[in-house]
């Protein structure tokens, strides 16, 4: 293997339902791909990327990493985790001068066969791979620390209204517009782990 200068972590499952029924087998499972593979590909790699003129990685968060949802809540946690690490990992970066960019992406739904299933909810829309991607390439040439697709919802609204909304008003909220039910049509895929 070359040199890596470009480091992305897009690792991603999803387990629809309640936290209650989850088996422990399957909270395992998505603990450790979609947040302990970032740490292990991290200490594995970043090592030698610190002493580059230049070097980039990216970590792949979600929407859910910025808003929990019902029946997505280890999804949501691992999520929420990376975006945390990400921020951390960045400021991490600029205080020992290592020229490593760090850049998280926190995309709504993306037509993969981890969402298939989900609606369209509240005038989102599900994301093709491009809408994301393009989006990535201009983050990592301009060293960006976050991709939010859709910017405004993910980025400025979401924020915003768990600012200024008491909880039960976001719960409300989450609710009217469609969240809870946005996954409704998963609940009946099996997955093998």
């Amino acid at each position: 293997m070359g040199e890596v200068t470009i480091l992305v972590n897009n690792a991603g499952v999803v387990r629809v339902g309640d936290f209650l029924h989850l088996e422990d087998k399957a909270i395992e499972w998505i603990v450790n791909v979609n947040l302990m593979s970032i740490f292990w590909m991290c200490k594995a790699f970043m090592p030698d990327m610190i002493h580059k003129p230049w070097a980039h990685v990216v970590n792949f968060a979600s929407a859910g990493g910025m808003l929990a949802l019902p029946d997505i809540s280890i999804y949501c946690a691992t999520k929420f985790a990376v975006v945390g690490f990400s921020d951390a990992l960045r400021q991490e970066m600029k205080k020992y001068k290592y020229n490593v960019g760090i850049t998280m992406v926190c995309p709504y739904t993306v037509a993969t066969g981890m969402f298939a299933g989900f609606k369209e909810v509240a005038g989102t829309k599900i994301l093709k791979t491009e809408e994301v991607t393009t989006r990535l390439v201009k983050a990592i040439k301009k060293n960006k620390p976050m991709v939010a697709v859709p910017n405004f919802q993910v980025n400025f609204l979401t924020p915003l209204t768990k600012l200024i909304l008491p909880i039960h008003a976001m719960d409300f909220l989450n609710k009217l517009v469609g969240m809870w039910t946005a996954n409704e049509q998963t609940h009946e895929r099996k997955y093998k782990i």
